[in-house]
């Protein structure tokens, strides 16, 4: 496997998703999610900050995992030029923005963050980890139809 830095756009994004829901779905579907593997870490307008700095410090984890030399020579990260991740993390919105991933596009952002950041021993114990399981969890019940299925299925398959 490969890994990459994601980009600061691409933190934004999970974390705008984390605390609004994607674009156009059904208010009542979205709950913020709780994290943090049995800590019981809320998503909140207050943590925003954090859990962009958290995100930000396991796709680097998952960085100097797959390439050691990386650690002392940061020049050979891949993924952006501009190292976002040498300056605090700073969420830039203080409201939801008008142009949200939608909800295959908030899957996509997880999948890639996933497979960017899980080249290290520690990933699936990570807060990281977690957040992203419980989004998507979060975001099944934003699939077009959902709220329409039956809960349990009593048709004879054919």
């Amino acid at each position: 496997m490969s890994a990459f830095m994601v980009g600061k756009e691409h933190v934004d994004a999970i974390v705008a998703v984390a605390m609004w829901g994607p674009r156009n779905f059904r208010a009542s579907n979205w709950h913020r999610v709780y994290f943090g593997n049995g800590n019981g870490r809320r998503v909140e307008e207050f943590n925003l900050d954090e859990i962009g700095d958290m995100l930000i410090r396991e796709n680097l984890s998952s960085i100097h995992g797959r390439y050691p030399d990386t650690e002392t020579n940061p020049a050979e990260t891949p993924g952006p030029i501009a190292q976002y991740w040498h300056e605090p993390y700073k969420f830039p919105f203080t409201s939801k923005p008008s142009n949200m991933p939608d909800v295959a596009a908030a899957f996509k952002l997880l999948a890639c963050y996933e497979y960017q950041s899980c080249e290290h021993q520690e990933w699936a114990t990570s807060d990281a980890y977690d957040l992203i399981l419980q989004m998507r969890k979060s975001l099944g019940s934003c699939i077009p139809g959902y709220e329409d299925a039956p809960w349990e299925w009593q048709e004879t398959l054919r």
